[in-house]
């Protein structure tokens, strides 16, 4: 334990345990106070909203190969632009939601679900283009056919919430506890 490079690999591993030791000492005695956690629920209220929204899928495919499904042949990207955007008129006109996805839907699982998509949270990994989207929508309200790699999304947003600081309160806590265990190693 004394001929090099042994005794040197030693004391480096001594003193990473030791430097882990002091790291995990000083990140357990990190304290948040309950009224950060509600000062930083306050400040950041959009983090925190939810859209359960219903949903039309106008799919496409620009692959002359492709083939028909259930008997239909496949649109084209402008084709099931046009589409997205004549059922986007529909539903601005007044047009029942429900009827246009039974109708027009590609998407099985919403369709047969009346157009239910999903709850999705601000904080969800959903692209940017549907976060933007989606989080501007007021109750109600329809967003612009949104494009994806095989179809358009035409959205709508069933209920606009905020969640309850107590569903969210242990993950700010997390975040709180993270940022300041950051701050305190860079220090």
């Amino acid at each position: 334990d004394q001929d090099s490079p042994y005794k040197q690999a030693l004391e480096y591993g001594r003193m990473t345990v030791l430097a882990q030791a002091q790291i995990t000492t000083a990140v357990n005695q990190i304290t948040i106070d309950p009224g950060d956690v509600v000062k930083y629920y306050d400040s950041n209220k959009k983090k925190f909203t939810q859209v359960k929204v219903k949903a039309i899928y106008i799919a496409f495919s620009d692959d002359a190969a492709s083939s028909a499904t259930k008997g239909k042949k496949a649109l084209t990207e402008a084709e099931a632009r046009a589409k997205a955007v004549k059922l986007q008129a529909a539903l601005k006109g007044g047009a029942d939601f429900v009827k246009l996805v039974k109708e027009n839907s590609e998407d099985e699982t919403s369709r047969e679900k009346a157009g239910d998509f999903a709850t999705l949270h601000f904080t969800d990994n959903i692209p940017d283009a549907f976060r933007a989207a989606v989080f501007a929508l007021k109750q109600g309200e329809v967003s612009e056919p949104l494009k994806q790699p095989n179809g358009f999304y035409l959205l709508r947003a069933e209920e606009v919430t905020v969640r309850p600081l107590s569903e969210v309160r242990d993950d700010i806590f997390s975040d709180l506890k993270n940022t300041r265990s950051t701050e305190w190693l860079d220090k």
